[in-house]
């Protein structure tokens, strides 16, 4: 439902409050609806666009993963001695406190959109930065990496 909508679909090409003119361009693979669509295992969705695919992983991290944040934000004021990151709230613990899980959730997001999502390149940068290396610099990543 959400991926036919243009404004959710289209990039934004600049940050105004004036009212937009129509938007026009082309959607992004992501958001195209494919008759079938390979998961893993043999598992596949009909009908589905990988935008679909995608809103579950952050889904399921959200509700499954990201509560932890509490308790890393816990184990950092426990091993620090401090009872709360601020004051600025009392009796809840200050800001920090309030958003520990946005803390966890916005790095999956990053990590998530950077593998996953974003057009495909970064192994490529990265095969040419290995490639500027000198010669034995080259066989230190190689041994280091194992092969």
């Amino acid at each position: 439902l959400f991926a036919k909508s243009r404004w959710l679909a289209c990039p934004a090409t600049k940050l105004t409050l004036a009212w937009h003119e129509p938007l026009d361009c082309a959607v992004g693979d992501a958001f195209v609806v494919r008759e079938t669509l390979p998961v893993a295992f043999g598992f596949s969705f009909s009908n589905a666009a990988p935008i679909q695919l995608h809103a579950v992983c952050f889904g399921l991290f959200a509700s499954v993963v990201a509560p932890f944040g509490g308790f890393l934000a816990s184990a950092i004021k426990r091993a620090y001695e401090i009872k709360d990151f601020d004051s600025l709230i009392p009796g809840h613990g200050g800001i920090t406190d309030r958003v520990d899980c946005e803390f966890i959730m916005a790095l999956f997001v990053y990590v998530y959109h950077k593998t996953f999502i974003k057009a495909p390149g970064g192994w490529q940068q990265l095969a040419t930065a290995a490639g500027r290396l000198p010669p034995d610099e080259q066989r230190l990543l190689l041994d280091a990496l194992g092969g």
